[in-house]
């Protein structure tokens, strides 16, 4: 006969500092369960997961930025052999599955207790609680680990909750009315390496070799002298010359002081492709103008771009260049924002008289369906001067930098599916050719697990209805 599972009190001890083990701060009492707050675990991944602040979660802290393969660690006494239900609060874009371990010195001995299951809220701001994963944990010390195996989660608290004994033959086990069975455990935060320091390791994306990127290149205008049978007066239409197909040399790399520059002369339309994709970066580069300009923008501005969180398919837009969001380089224009082939965002613009075009303002609401959108208050560099691009990106959140000043911010990335709109918070990274001659040098990219103070007041979630934009 099943007998019914009654809920019991817990004692758990947390230690709020970094004491020896088993010192204890103070006690925690609950009616069946033990919650434990995520940022206090006992060591992590590297600098990641991160503690940050969460203005919905208990304490108004979580643990962020806990993509795949990145874990943490609670420590734990247990007196008593018990089955537990053990669930996270959580937020998550995609949902995602994380690995729970206890782990052992000796890695032969590491035991996988079980997947807890990650619920899609959609929203980094909208938490869930997890289903449970039910886990017997013996009597003595655990060091559970805590690993994601899929895509991007914050986690707010664990909860565990004894419903049982390990075994049938733990007699005298069981939780029976209101027994007390003490559940001890050690926490020690790790704050120096988990909160406000960015990752200072920077990847240089830039060899004389373009080792880490590929190149698409579109159709050849008409005046282009290059054998192929499909030239078009626009530049946009017909068959492109196709992957890593750059008769011209289009994109090449020379040595200057030592240092690899990319030379991009603009005559054909493409798109250096990046190999890898990236999400939840910091991309800096420095580009400056050359003087060729060619048809069809002969007459027309300078122009090139960065296309990030690209995805899909070469050739999705003009037949050249994937999905994605452009961050504009073009004179005078570096910053604008541009959806590109299938995807969008939300923007807070302010309309401008005469044009209909609005423009990045931080202060105004937030918009969907802002199309092509003016970049706030910035200075760009007289042309044959260098200019520093950077891209800020966590999760469905972008920020636009040009020569140190934020002038763009993206939020809720999305793109078009046949199931409606889904999150784009990650994808490789694109440079434009866009007949017009234009050098880059210092590529770099490096991971962060949060904005930088910085841009921390134009990056806050948006409290207030979106409205379409018309």
């Amino acid at each position: 006969m099943n007998k019914p599972t009654v809920f019991v009190a817990l004692l758990f001890v947390v230690s709020m500092k970094a004491p020896a083990m088993g010192e204890q701060i103070h006690n925690l009492r609950a009616a069946g369960n033990t919650l434990i707050e995520a940022e206090d675990f006992s060591a992590i991944a590297d600098q990641y997961p991160r503690d940050e602040y969460c203005e919905k979660c208990s304490g108004q802290r979580n643990l962020g930025y806990f993509w795949k393969d990145r874990w943490f660690e609670i420590e734990v006494q247990v007196t008593k052999p018990l089955q537990y239900n053990v669930s996270l609060r959580v937020s998550s874009i995609g949902g995602s599955n994380v690995e729970m371990l206890d782990m052992n010195e000796d890695p032969q001995l590491v035991k996988r207790l079980g997947i807890v299951k990650v619920p899609d809220t959609r929203e980094w701001t909208i938490y869930e609680i997890s289903d449970f994963v039910t886990v017997a944990l013996s009597q003595g010390k655990h060091t559970l680990r805590f690993k994601n195996l899929g895509e991007g989660t914050n986690v707010d608290f664990i909860t565990l909750t004894a419903v049982g004994s390990q075994s049938p033959g733990d007699t005298g086990t069981e939780p029976q009315g209101e027994t007390s069975f003490p559940f001890q455990g050690s926490v020690r935060p790790i704050v120096n390496a988990a909160q406000d320091k960015e990752n200072s390791r920077w990847t240089h994306l830039l060899d004389s070799d373009l080792s880490q990127w590929e190149v698409f290149m579109g159709v050849p205008h008409t005046s282009v002298n290059v054998e192929w049978p499909s030239k078009s007066g626009s530049g946009t239409e017909g068959t492109p010359l196709g992957l890593n197909n750059d008769p011209l040399q289009v994109f090449s790399v020379k040595e200057v002081d030592g240092k690899p520059v990319l030379e991009i002369t603009g005559e054909v339309y493409g798109g250096l492709t990046s190999r890898k994709e990236y999400g939840n970066y910091h991309l800096s580069l420095q580009f400056k103008w050359g003087e060729k300009k060619w048809p069809p923008r002969g007459n027309d501005k300078r122009d090139s771009g960065l296309l990030i969180h690209c995805v899909g398919d070469h050739g999705a837009f003009w037949n050249v260049w994937k999905r994605s969001l452009e961050c504009q380089i073009q004179e005078g224009d570096c910053g604008d924002f541009i959806a590109l082939a299938g995807s969008g965002c939300n923007i807070r613009v302010r309309r401008i008289e005469n044009s209909d075009r609005p423009q990045f303002d931080p202060t105004q609401p937030l918009y969907h369906g802002t199309g092509y959108v003016t970049h706030g208050p910035s200075e760009e560099k007289p042309n044959g001067q260098w200019n520093t691009i950077e891209v800020y990106s966590i999760g469905q959140t972008s920020v636009f930098v040009v020569n140190g000043t934020p002038n763009m911010v993206l939020e809720r990335t999305v793109q078009s599916t046949p199931d409606g709109w889904k999150p784009l918070a990650k994808g490789q990274l694109q440079i434009q050719s866009e007949a017009a001659e234009i050098f880059y040098r210092d590529i770099k990219i490096r991971q962060i697990a949060a904005f930088p103070e910085s841009l921390r007041s134009i990056t806050q979630p948006y409290v207030g209805k979106v409205e379409w934009f018309e």
